[in-house]
């Protein structure tokens, strides 16, 4: 693949360099404003820290994902860990079925840690608010220290804004198999570190971004 040359005068190198740094930034800044604008939970929007769940495959009028997988069922969520770190639970899916948990930082970059069915990253615990055999992972910022509770896996991440984009397979779209699939939906859900029984709030504090990448030179 050809690169595109540099342009020669230092000005325009300057705001190309600027254009590059910030534009993934930005773009992020204002899908995360879009979406999270809502008090609360419906089909495209939910407030920070809360969970938006897809719960019927996508047709061709849905615009809200560029080119979205018939074959999964979504959920999203945007997680701000300024205040501490984020108790996402996951459920322990039937035999063979795909999952992700994509992971996000500010700037767009997929966290090398975004659990799956293939790769789920340590072992199952069970809720203790629901009995449920789950996958626990905190999601930390990047300035947290301490410790986490016995079972849970650590998933640092660069910056306090996480855009969290999950996905289940859907065998086939009857209506069966989507209720099956929307059941493991309503299981999900993150929880602060220090009050894992209560409901979490909404955060209406805007998100924080650290550890910013320097500019290409």
């Amino acid at each position: 693949m050809a690169l595109t040359p540099r342009p020669e005068h230092p000005d325009q190198a300057a705001a190309t360099d600027i254009y590059v740094f910030g534009y993934a930034l930005i773009m992020m800044e204002l899908t995360r404003q879009l979406q999270t604008n809502t008090v609360k939970v419906n089909t495209t929007q939910a407030p920070t820290n809360q969970f938006c769940q897809y719960g019927a495959p996508p047709t061709p009028d849905s615009k809200d994902v560029v080119r979205p997988n018939v074959d999964t069922l979504y959920s999203q969520a945007w997680i701000n860990l300024a205040a501490e770190p984020m108790v996402l639970a996951v459920p322990v899916l039937d035999t063979d079925r795909y999952w992700l948990t994509q992971l996000m930082d500010a700037w767009s970059n997929t966290s090398f840690k975004s659990p799956s069915s293939i790769a789920p990253l340590g072992n199952p615990v069970t809720d203790p608010s629901s009995g449920a055999e789950v996958y626990a992972y905190a999601l930390t910022g990047p300035d947290w220290k301490g410790e986490l509770p016995e079972g849970v896996f650590q998933v640092p991440m660069g910056t306090d804004t996480v855009w969290l984009m999950g996905r289940i397979e859907l065998f086939d779209t009857g209506e069966e198999e989507v209720q099956t699939v929307t059941g493991y939906q309503s299981s999900p859900g993150s929880k602060s570190r220090n009050d894992a029984r209560q409901p979490q709030q909404p955060d209406r504090r805007p998100a924080v971004t650290r550890d910013r990448p320097q500019p290409r030179r």
